[in-house]
């Protein structure tokens, strides 16, 4: 089961904190209706807005459907955005994101795999990322909250569905990339931070099922039913 984020104040913070040290993987599957506050629809932000360790969300563009990767820095933060824009947003794609912050001089690498055609690409810098701002300083502080839907500014909400968010403190691989896109975070425990593969929302309060959480959630927002069931919970 999905959650429905309305591109207003819908979000959901962990009140446990998540430490990923310098090696970070994030994923999502995510369904945008739009593109969001300010064009930039947050799927997730780990840390406070200005010390926010690693960002995914919209480029802030009106019209490009493209997404950007963010890393905040003492100095100056890096970003890198995709290329060529999506086609479409109206459709269930998995993404996720490895990062290596222990040098400025790394790159993420972003994963894609569309619904529809299930076509897998790996997007690299140069290869299908670009970027557009070098990194510079140090990182911001680690052992922070973790927030999806929203950064904590309020001012870059997700506008559409979002389900099986993940974390690892660790780069992975392809393969397990791919591994997690089609089976679940779960049937990967090594060095898994953060699982949430499903949830639904009572009082205002998000319950995981069956998931790793650092603290319980609270946010505001409503739990989809099918048809905005996410592609595994369909093929």
């Amino acid at each position: 089961m999905s959650v429905d984020f309305n591109g207003g104040t819908n979000r959901v913070v962990t009140s446990g904190n998540l430490t990923t040290g310098a090696l970070a993987s994030f994923g999502a599957w995510i369904y945008p209706l739009g593109l969001g506050g300010g064009n930039s629809g947050c799927v997730w932000a780990h840390g406070v807005s200005g010390s926010m360790r690693s960002v995914l969300g919209w480029t802030g563009t009106a019209g490009e459907n493209k997404l950007r990767y963010r890393c905040q820095r003492a100095t100056t933060g890096g970003t890198w955005d995709m290329t060529t824009a999506f086609p479409a947003i109206n459709t269930w794609r998995w993404v996720g994101v490895t990062y290596d912050a222990g040098s400025t001089g790394n790159h993420p690498i972003l994963y894609v795999l569309d619904s529809e055609s299930r076509a897998w690409s790996v997007l690299t810098n140069g290869a299908g990322l670009t970027r557009t701002s070098t990194p510079s300083g140090a990182m911001p502080s680690d052992g922070v909250a973790l927030r999806f839907g929203n950064i904590s500014a309020l001012s870059q909400q997700w506008n559409g569905f979002l389900a099986h968010l993940f974390s690892y403190n660790r780069i992975l691989t392809d393969s397990e990339m791919r591994l997690i896109a089609y089976r679940g975070a779960r049937r990967l425990p090594r060095s898994l931070l953060f699982s949430w593969p499903s949830a639904r929302f009572v009082g205002g309060l998000v319950l995981d099922e069956l998931g790793i959480l650092p603290g319980t959630p609270s946010g505001t927002g409503t739990a989809a039913s099918a048809p905005e069931q996410h592609p595994p919970a369909r093929w």
